[in-house]
C-alpha cells in the first residue's frame, strides 16, 4: 500500500494506528486505499472472528434502521415516566 500511493511504511502504520504526524489529506488517502484493498488492522480481524460476522469488504457502504411495531418499553418517553392511559 506504501508504494502504491508513494509513501513510507512507517506512515502508513503511523496513519492507520491514528498516530500524528502527517496531513489530514494524507491520512484520508491512506484510508481510502485501505478500504479499497480490504485492510484490517488486527483487531477488526480478531474482532469480527470471535463474534463470527463475515468480513464484507470494500463496496457500497450499507445503511440500517430499526423498525418496530407497536407499544413496548423501548417507546417509553423520557424521564422514565409511564405513557397516560388512552381515553
Amino acid at each position: 500500500m506504501a508504494a502504491r500511493l508513494g509513501l513510507t511504511v512507517h506512515t502508513v502504520s503511523k496513519a492507520l494506528r491514528g498516530l500524528p504526524g502527517m496531513s489530514e489529506s494524507t491520512r484520508r488517502d491512506i484510508w481510502q486505499a485501505a478500504r479499497e484493498l480490504g485492510y484490517r488492522t488486527k483487531a477488526q480481524a480478531a474482532g469480527l472472528s470471535a463474534e463470527q460476522i463475515p468480513w464484507v469488504g470494500a463496496g457500497k457502504p450499507r445503511r440500517f434502521a430499526m423498525v418496530m411495531a407497536g407499544e413496548g418499553p423501548f417507546l417509553q418517553p423520557a424521564g422514565g415516566g409511564a405513557r397516560p392511559a388512552a381515553a
